[in-house]
């Protein structure tokens, strides 16, 4: 599953795709989030700064969502973003770019607690 994915099941008014989501890596990398690999981990689809290899953004299913849209999740979901069936978070803060756009149609901050409650880690990957 793609965080896009996640987003086009919630109704998002324009096509979403992964590249419409930018940031900017802690190691300084300005990406999109479909220039990261993706990769499968317990029950969640994890992409990782192609350039630093730190996991970046997450998303999993979530059945306690189902009627939470963008906006309504509570603040106690430090874990991730709850929306419409799935959690998503993120190491860095994101913006959500529609094609053509001025300026970003949503800023979704940073929830790193989506990786560790998860048991995934999610930070930096360790010097050997």
């Amino acid at each position: 599953m793609k965080l896009s994915e996640a987003f086009r099941e919630a109704g998002f008014w324009f096509r979403v795709g992964d590249y419409q989501f930018r940031f900017t890596c802690r190691c300084g990398a300005a990406l999109q989030l479909d220039q990261c690999p993706m990769s499968a981990r317990a029950d969640a689809t994890v992409y990782s700064c192609p350039r630093c290899e730190a996991d970046i953004a997450g998303v999993a299913l979530d059945a306690t969502s189902a009627h939470v849209f963008p906006g309504a999740s509570r603040s106690a979901d430090e874990d991730g973003h709850r929306m419409c069936g799935h959690v998503f978070g993120a190491n860095v803060d994101m913006e959500l770019w529609p094609a053509a756009a001025a300026e970003p149609f949503l800023r979704i901050p940073r929830r790193p607690a989506f990786f560790t409650s998860r048991g995934l880690g999610g930070g930096p990957p360790q010097a050997s």
